[in-house]
């Protein structure tokens, strides 16, 4: 059960990334009660939950690329998940991950270029996950070329959008 702010904030979350097309669960239901919200929310079959805080270094670098791609298809869209916060993921049976839970906000820098550290605070703590458990260096820019061409290649402009978003994405991460 969720505070009612609580519930709604996910609920909108969950409908503006379905209304974008972004891999994420749908929203199902939201069941308003005095003190004590739910959100129902659905995903597809087969699909895992992934547990942030216990997974593996083998474990996360298998989520480099799909995590790259997802936060690139975030912010090709002007939005980015707010890092301070906790954030919930599953991964398909295609491999693709899933946002199930995140405080969404906008991505302005991402977008548009600017220098911003909201943008890079994102790209960079999603980063850290990744690497966080991975020791051996030449894997370690291996998966992180990985998650930056996966991050770039989710922006739909074509190759003139692509190429800032894979440099931007190598310089915040150097």
């Amino acid at each position: 059960a969720l505070e009612p702010a609580q519930a709604e904030a996910w609920w909108v979350a969950l409908g503006r990334l379905e209304e974008h097309r972004l891999p994420a669960a749908r929203p199902v239901l939201l069941r308003r009660a005095a003190g004590a919200s739910r959100v129902v929310h659905g995903l597809p079959a087969g699909a895992l939950r992934i547990e942030l805080s216990g997974s593996s270094g083998t474990e996360r670098a298998a989520l480099a690329a799909p995590l790259g791609r997802l936060l690139g298809q975030l912010h090709d869209r002007g939005l980015e998940w707010d890092p301070a916060q906790e954030v919930s993921l599953a991964r398909a049976p295609s491999g693709e991950l899933l946002l199930v839970r995140a405080r969404l906000r906008a991505a302005a820098a991402e977008r548009h270029g600017r220098d911003d550290a909201t943008g890079d605070s994102c790209l960079r703590s999603a980063w850290a996950w990744i690497a966080e458990e991975t020791r051996e260096r030449q894997g370690l820019e291996n998966l992180q070329e990985a998650f930056c061409r996966a991050y770039s290649g989710a922006h739909l402009g074509g190759p003139l959008d692509r190429l800032p978003a894979l440099e931007r994405c190598r310089e915040v991460l150097a």
